[in-house]
């Protein structure tokens, strides 16, 4: 019977107990690494709720804008459009021409009030 030797193949190579150290200390490092990166001070988290809050507030400035866009507007017709002026008199300061009358008429809900009876009898 032939005795068999086992003999190392020049491929396989003896694997170093420091090694496998290395490799987990590295892999521990690597993931301290990455949760710096995303947890941290600066991190992509701190990043992605400022790129949120950039966006927030750029879609608040964009409608402060138009509004201002249309009170400018509103003072140019105030100064040069004589209609207007007279459309905002008569709408918000309730003025009338002097050949003008004026009806009015009570509304539903005074008209409601008038018609119930008071609780002392009156």
């Amino acid at each position: 019977m032939a005795r068999e030797e086992t003999t190392p193949q020049k491929n396989e190579k003896k694997q170093l107990p420091g090694r496998n150290i290395w490799f987990v200390i590295a892999s521990f490092a690597g993931c301290g690494l990455l949760l710096t990166i995303i947890f941290g001070g600066q991190g992509l988290m701190r990043w992605l709720q400022s790129d949120q809050s950039k966006k927030t507030l750029t879609a608040e400035l964009e409608k402060i804008q138009e509004k201002n866009a249309r009170t400018r507007q509103e003072i140019d017709s105030l100064m040069h459009n004589l209609k207007y002026i007279e459309t905002v008199a008569r709408r918000d300061l309730g003025m009338v021409k002097a050949d003008e009358i004026i009806y009015q008429f009570p509304s539903s809900e005074k008209q409601s009030g008038a018609t119930q009876a008071r609780p002392d009898g009156q």
